[in-house]
């Protein structure tokens, strides 16, 4: 079994990392188009994601700006926590890739604490977590959803400094307490 998930993980991955090289090809032809068409702009936003550099950086002598269909494609993926082989967990961030943080350390609940969301697949389950808000804005509070024909099951976790594995883990089970039922 621990075999299969480790096949699973490493599988997962190496689709991430392809879909990515199709990303970028796809991105560096389409601005080998665009960007000779493009004038400098005094916008503020811009100007601080110039310092990114890119791959048209030689095609075009100028620094490379990712243009807002991009950031919001960017934006739209979020991270995952994975149980992977011999009951360790792998995370899998969009823009950093596999990260080694140790769970429930200082630095597990500093990172959970700069996300808006994730998706959470344990040994017994599977949901998106996505940090609580109102009028004022975004909590410290998360729930876990999960969706199963139609269906939305909803599960609060905690604030964030109490989003252990455990917490997580126990989230799944409730959550597949309910697809059991069906």
């Amino acid at each position: 079994m621990s075999n299969l998930q480790q096949q699973v993980t490493q599988l997962a991955l190496e689709l991430l990392h392809e879909h990515e090289r199709t990303f970028e090809r796809r991105l560096s032809t389409l601005e080998a188009l665009v960007i000779p068409t493009i004038e400098p702009s005094p916008n503020p936003e811009v100007a601080s994601v110039e310092t990114l550099g890119g791959p048209s950086d030689e095609l075009s002598g100028a620094r490379w700006r990712p243009n807002p269909a991009e950031l919001r494609a960017r934006s739209r993926l979020i991270s995952l926590i994975e149980y992977g082989a011999h009951g360790t967990y792998v995370i899998i961030s969009p823009q950093e890739g596999e990260l080694s943080i140790v769970p429930d350390s200082q630095e597990w609940f500093d990172w959970l604490a700069s996300l808006s969301s994730f998706r959470f697949m344990g040994s017994c389950g599977r949901f998106t977590a996505y940090r609580e808000s109102t009028r004022s804005g975004p909590t410290r509070g998360w729930s876990a959803v999960r969706c199963v024909h139609g269906h939305r099951y909803k599960c609060y976790l905690g604030v964030t400094d109490r989003l252990t594995i455990s917490c997580l883990e126990q989230a799944t089970a409730t959550l597949q307490s309910h697809m059991t039922s069906l």
